[in-house]
């Protein structure tokens, strides 16, 4: 199985049902934990996790920021021990080193509300269908009804806004062994239930016969007829953009006949270059993911992430700032890490993450809560990455577009990840954050922006000691420390402060001469 054999499983279906749910501040932190959980002895990352890591945060990236992406994954198959009641061998599919019912089950962990506890169960019954050869397997996974529950407490579930659709194919050999499963997967929003159970209810319907759904008012009634829905491989022409195609007759209010059709217009896209996009931010997203599980993992923070934390100090709002400043080391620049920072942390980092992978793939809810010129830097930005593939070479550029991006206090996400506002400082209103004819400036943007004041900078050995310089909201001063710490410098070994000429017996600390030492 290509190396899988050598995994363990992290965690047993029995022990599943004692792990602990979540608190919903915390399930940010899911990838986190994963790299935490398959550390490996030496305290590297197992590379098989990482891998697999990897497929999940691209699928986050697509489902929190990219309404047109269709995801496709693989998954490898793994012959078991158990016999079933034919006598034949019972297989199933790995993920993230879990069988997929484990997989399924997992989720318990993300959920309080009965009705959405329900809809996991449903999950694993389905992980648990023999697919055969030839065959595509088909669940569909509406949004919450209001027969199921209100939609504040779906919302609270991250299952409100928007239908789940996934087919799944079998990879086989030439002999029709089962080698791997390849499932696609997409979200959309607009259909109602409705047109569902009428489509499912028809009998020149794609599965060709009456699907009759016990309770036609709830989406758990639908989840669970998903042992009916195979068809034929090669049925569906599109893949599982053609589910949308096949409900799209069944919908019979105009307004969200025309929303639908948008979308499915937009579904038509080039998903390899929608791939290839979601693949970059991924990339940094997951570069950062193992930065926050290195900080979590020793107790304090990273030079990557104190980077993060101390160049955005004057866009942190007060409450995220006294929390910040409480795990601040000594009198310093670095910071102890705790759950409750790396919350706060992570949901920053995806806030400008996925509102970056909005703007480069035309999310129109995103585009409208940024101003032209804004959404021009970023583009460029992007641009450029995309074209060098040299994010470290522009990573000050990023920390400062991450500061642009912040005073819009950008609502972004969906899906599994759920909605995202890292509630940022909105000293003023984010519509004139950026004049038109600023182009790119982003330097006239900062010095607009924020609470500043003068104080010593808490970086040991600055070189403006005993000055009072200007200094944000963790008290790192803007001139010097802050731009080092942009640049993923670390100001405590870059500067030699007051250096003395041991030989010459002369004193320096008047020029404050600079070394680069990292």
């Amino acid at each position: 199985m290509n190396g899988s054999m050598e995994r363990v499983h992290f965690i047993e279906t029995a022990e599943l049902e004692k792990e602990q749910v979540l608190p919903f501040d915390e399930r940010c932190l899911t990838e986190v934990d994963n790299l935490n959980r398959h550390r490996l002895p030496n305290g590297k990352h197992a590379p098989w996790a990482i891998q697999e890591i990897t497929k999940n945060i691209v699928s986050a990236v697509k489902e929190s920021s990219i309404p047109n992406a269709v995801n496709t994954e693989e998954h490898e198959y793994l012959e078991t021990d158990e016999i079933d009641a034919s006598g034949e061998s019972i297989g199933t599919f790995m993920w993230l080193g879990m069988t997929a019912v484990e997989h399924a089950l997992s989720g318990k962990r993300y959920h309080t509300l009965p009705a959405a506890l329900q809809r996991v169960e449903v999950e694993a019954d389905e992980a648990r269908f023999k697919q055969l050869p030839g065959t595509t397997k088909i669940f569909i996974s509406p949004r919450m009804s209001p027969k199921d529950a209100s939609y504040s407490d779906a919302k609270r579930e991250h299952l409100a806004d928007e239908d789940s659709l996934r087919i799944t194919n079998l990879i086989t050999d030439q002999d029709e062994n089962i080698q791997k499963r390849e499932m696609q997967s997409l979200l959309v929003t607009d259909i109602p239930l409705e047109a569902w159970v009428a489509m499912l209810k028809d009998p020149d319907n794609i599965f060709g016969k009456s699907i009759e759904v016990d309770d036609p008012d709830s989406a758990l009634a639908i989840m669970q007829k998903h042992g009916e829905l195979v068809v034929p491989e090669g049925k569906l022409k599109n893949g599982v953009i053609s589910l949308i195609e096949e409900v799209l007759p069944y919908i019979k209010d105009p307004h969200l006949i025309r929303n639908v059709k948008k979308q499915l217009n937009r579904f038509y896209e080039d998903q390899d270059e929608i791939h290839g996009k979601a693949s970059i931010i991924a990339k940094r997203w997951l570069d950062f993911e193992i930065e926050l599980a290195d900080s979590l993992h020793i107790s304090y923070a990273t030079l990557e992430v104190d980077s993060f934390i101390n160049s955005m100090q004057d866009h942190w709002n007060e409450d995220d700032l006294e929390v910040i400043n409480a795990h601040r080391i000594d009198d310093s620049a670095r910071h102890e890490m705790s759950r409750q920072l790396a919350v706060i942390v992570e949901n920053a980092k995806r806030n400008f993450l996925w509102t970056r992978s909005a703007v480069i793939n035309d999310n129109e809810s995103v585009l409208k809560q940024l101003n032209p010129a804004a959404i021009e830097v970023i583009k460029q930005h992007e641009a450029a990455i995309m074209r060098t593939g040299n994010y470290s070479a522009l990573q000050a550029i990023e920390m400062r577009m991450d500061r642009v991006i912040a005073v819009h206090n950008v609502k972004v996400g969906g899906g599994c990840p759920g909605t995202n506002n890292a509630n940022f400082k909105d000293p003023f209103n984010p519509n004139n954050a950026m004049d038109e004819n600023e182009g790119d400036s982003i330097d006239s943007e900062e010095s607009r922006i924020g609470k500043k004041k003068k104080s010593r900078c808490v970086v040991k050995n600055c070189p403006t000691k005993p000055s009072e310089v200007v200094v944000g909201g963790c008290g790192v001063c803007l001139e010097r420390c802050q731009k080092l710490f942009d640049d993923g410098k670390d100001p405590e070994k870059t500067y030699s402060h007051d250096i003395i000429d041991q030989d010459n017996n002369k004193n320096k600390s008047d020029t404050h001469e600079f070394s680069l030492a990292g």
